[in-house]
């Protein structure tokens, strides 16, 4: 895939292992090995400052029953974001963590989208590649009941996503 990458944010696709990245400071669609999936690496809980590397083509999802409000959708838009470390200790390592595509008041990603690019203009997602921002990040192991494998994700907590250097707060996380 060399197109040049573009996911507007009322623009579903289906799922797929394309992830735009910039190259050549142009967002360009890639397509994520198995090998670059399996290196995702996530290993402990703290505050990290980070880089966008890619954005995954979004696509849809049912929502669980529970969620559906009368008259509301009953798909979601995801996508997911893909992480580097800039500084301490696993600086490089990268990880991808799931996101509704959603620039709504209470949405996640309102909370990563001001921290990186600020003012809602062009809601192009792709806006967000090599953007940096604080973000506190769990890690998450699940027990795969089929197989018994333990799998460990990052579990991003959205709402402390801030600019670099932005935070003057004790804790550094003001959740506004």
């Amino acid at each position: 895939m060399s197109e040049r990458a573009s996911i507007v944010i009322d623009q579903p696709v289906a799922q797929s292992t394309a992830v735009a990245r910039l190259i050549d400071g142009e967002p360009v669609w890639v397509e994520i090995t198995p090998e670059e999936q399996k290196a995702y690496t996530f290993k402990a809980d703290g505050v990290y400052h980070l880089k966008i590397t890619g954005v995954y083509e979004p696509w849809t999802q049912p929502k669980k029953a529970e969620w559906i409000k009368p008259g509301g959708p009953t798909e979601d838009l995801l996508t997911r974001l893909e992480f580097e470390i800039v500084t301490g200790a696993g600086k490089g390592k990268r990880f991808a963590s799931r996101i509704a595509v959603s620039l709504g008041a209470r949405s996640n990603l309102i909370h990563v989208w001001k921290a990186t690019v600020g003012a809602i203009g062009n809601a192009e997602l792709t806006n967000m590649l090599d953007k940096e921002l604080m973000l506190f990040v769990a890690k998450n192991e699940v027990v795969n009941s089929t197989t018994g494998e333990t799998n460990v994700y990052a579990n991003p907590t959205w709402s402390t996503a801030k600019p670099v250097g932005s935070s003057t707060d004790d804790d550094g996380w003001d959740n506004d």
